[in-house]
């Protein structure tokens, strides 16, 4: 039977290590505590290890954690109580992967006093790997981090052992015998105060997650040039298992996600009634708008919200999206407490954004192409609410066929107004709503195909955050939502405007203009019916002045550019994110933390829809859809 070393047995016995080996040949997880604060994690059979050993003479904050974003790591007292134990543990842990790997790598970190005038990072590469530019392209990696960081000082390399004050890792006689490779770095810690020994947390974090992807392609290069097995690319090397604080943060955080719905708190619960008055008003007293009461105590919600135990979270690429998060659904909080205040506004610009000039000029240009025509997009033909929600359960049948974890209720509602709007996985129709027969495919793409697609592909996925969102995916996730009407030839010159419209109308609240001068400017200047301008500013001013409209054609744009410099498609159904989170999906994947989408959008299957986005590969910015959108409408 195999000795378990989480048992009595002494830390770095023979009995203690030779589990530790016997695991790792069976390419089983290691994760161990060790004495004085000490660690010892190991995915899974790697070419390296990670060291960090904790001085003896003085005080370190902050620095052990600068390993253990890796997947193969060790953190140890550097006390000669423990020498030989942690020599016996490293010995162990060479040997055995050596063995799979023909060579194996150690990277040593330590840090140097406070008081040293010393370079902020020094590393020591040993001549036998030279010949492959190992050093040189180590070297290029730390100085990008210095630079990032916007650090004083240079790297510099040693030609010669760096003297950490610890005696070696592995005695002299094992480091010849061993297929062994040391490589140092020593860190002068800029990331607290040197009279205080304080940490600067932010530096930390953001040195940490830097750091933790040089050590990465550093290892990845070690095994790619001197290792008989070799990744592709070096995110394959990352950290795969997931610890305990992950899944605490995870679920505290989509509780208090799912405890509110924030676009459901924010849209009136009387737009009919509204225009009602607002109509019989000859349009000169603006409407007043009703909400929801909040279905919880936002005092509770923070409470919850911040007892989320973001910062145990070893993963620098996890750590970074949770912490994200969290800063966003405080927001969100704090917006609900100022529902119809004035300080509505400036909390849903820290969300949702303001209006950019680039921006405001792309509408205006639009506006300015795309003039209003004569009737509206009923003129051949509307489809009632109740209608349009069979076609769009119909069309959530066909997803669950390919998968049956799809769950997508579409519900009838009285109390929402006349659209669309995907709440929770849910796709709630108002009971007032129309959609013009030329754009119910074009709708079933946005919100089916898209919306609640990448809900359910979240759902899918370990962590429950990819299906309520990412921080800041709303104008990433419209824009796609967009892009699908295109696909599907349903993006009029109609729609196009009213998305404009809504950057222009953003813009001038933001300016400080009343429902009023927006619903006048609307109507006057740009011709729009008094309903479709009506909605329009309900949509603006609701809660107080929301800014999320803009995120259309905002979103929308950042599609089509990511497409154009030859972006993947696939990684954008996986959940609800953001542009900015593409590259870390692709990371999550390679490392297999997270799974490829199970499902696709059924509009992909249409040779109109891959001969479009062939065409928007060569470089399509949204002014080139008009002729497109034109021909549609």
């Amino acid at each position: 039977m195999t000795p378990d070393p989480k048992a009595s047995t002494p830390f770095g016995s023979a009995e203690w290590t030779s589990a530790i080996s016997q695991r790792l040949e069976r390419n089983q997880p290691v994760r161990r505590t060790l004495p004085e604060r000490g660690r010892l994690h190991i995915d899974r059979q790697l070419p390296f290890l990670c060291v960090y050993r904790r001085p003896t003479v003085r005080p370190d904050a902050g620095a052990g954690t600068l390993v253990t974003g890796t997947a193969s790591y060790l953190v140890s007292t550097g006390s000669d109580e423990h020498r030989k134990s942690v020599r016996r543990l490293v010995t162990a842990v060479v040997e055995t992967l050596s063995e799979p790997f023909g060579a194996f790598l150690l990277l040593e970190l330590a840090t140097v006093e406070e008081s040293r005038d010393h370079a902020p990072l020094r590393f020591h590469v040993p001549k036998a790997i030279e010949g492959s530019g190992f050093g040189a392209a180590l070297q290029g990696e730390l100085e990008e981090i210095l630079r990032d960081l916007d650090l004083p000082g240079a790297v510099e390399r040693v030609g010669h052992p760096l003297r950490t004050g610890l005696p070696p890792l592995l005695a002299p006689s094992s480091a010849k015998a061993l297929p062994c490779t040391l490589v140092q770095l020593e860190i002068a810690p800029f990331f607290r105060d040197s009279s205080t020994g304080q940490v600067y947390p932010e530096l930390l974090r953001r040195f940490r997650r830097s750091l933790t992807r040089t050590l990465d392609s550093t290892s990845h290069r070690f095994s790619r040039s001197h290792t008989t097995r070799c990744p592709v690319d070096h995110h394959m090397l990352g950290r795969r298992a997931v610890v305990q604080a992950v899944w605490q943060a995870d679920e505290k955080l989509a509780e208090v996600s799912e405890a509110f719905d924030f676009l459901l708190q924010v849209t009136p619960i009387n737009a009919e009634n509204a225009w009602e008055a607002f109509q019989n008003s000859g349009f000169d007293e603006p409407p007043a708008f009703r909400y929801r009461p909040l279905p919880t105590d936002p005092v509770h919600l923070k409470r919850q919200l911040w007892s989320a135990p973001v910062e145990r979270i070893e993963d620098p690429t996890l750590t970074d999206l949770f912490r994200q998060k969290q800063d966003e659904l405080d927001r969100e909080v704090t917006l609900l407490q100022d529902l119809e205040s004035r300080r509505f506004v400036h909390g849903a610009s820290q969300i949702f954004g303001e209006v950019e000039p680039e921006l405001l000029d792309l509408a205006r240009a639009i506006l300015a192409l795309c003039p209003i025509t004569p009737g509206d997009d009923t003129s051949s033909g509307a489809v009632t609410a109740q209608a349009f929600a069979e076609l769009a359960r119909a069309e959530i049948e066909f997803y669950r066929g390919q998968w049956e974890g799809v769950e997508a209720p579409v519900e009838v509602r009285i109390d929402i107004a006349r659209g669309l709007l995907v709440s929770r996985g849910s796709l709630l129709v108002g009971e007032g709503t129309r959609v013009p027969a030329r754009r119910v495919e074009a709708l079933l793409s946005h919100e089916v195909g898209t919306h609640l697609l990448t809900y359910a592909n979240g759902k899918a996925q370990r962590f429950r955050l990819l299906a309520t969102g990412l921080a800041g995916y709303d104008a990433f996730q419209e824009g796609l939502a967009v892009l699908s009407e295109h696909l599907v030839g349903g993006l009029t010159l109609a729609r196009l405007r009213l998305l404009a419209a809504r950057v222009v109308g953003v813009h001038a609240m933001l300016g400080s203009a009343s429902f009023i001068e927006v619903f006048q400017e609307l109507t006057i200047e740009l011709g729009f019916e008094p309903r479709t301008a009506f909605t329009i500013a309900m949509r603006i001013f609701r809660g107080g002045g929301l800014t999320k409209d803009a995120a259309y054609l905002r979103g929308l744009s950042e599609v089509l550019a990511y497409l154009a410099a030859g972006g993947e498609l696939e990684p954008l159904w996986i959940g609800k994110i953001a542009s900015g989170h593409v590259g870390v999906i692709r990371e999550l994947i390679l490392r297999d933390v997270l799974d490829p989408p199970k499902l696709r959008p059924r509009y992909l299957e249409l040779p109109m829809a891959q001969l479009r986005l062939d065409k928007i590969r060569e470089g399509m910015q949204v002014l080139d859809l008009i002729p497109d959108a034109r021909a549609c409408s």
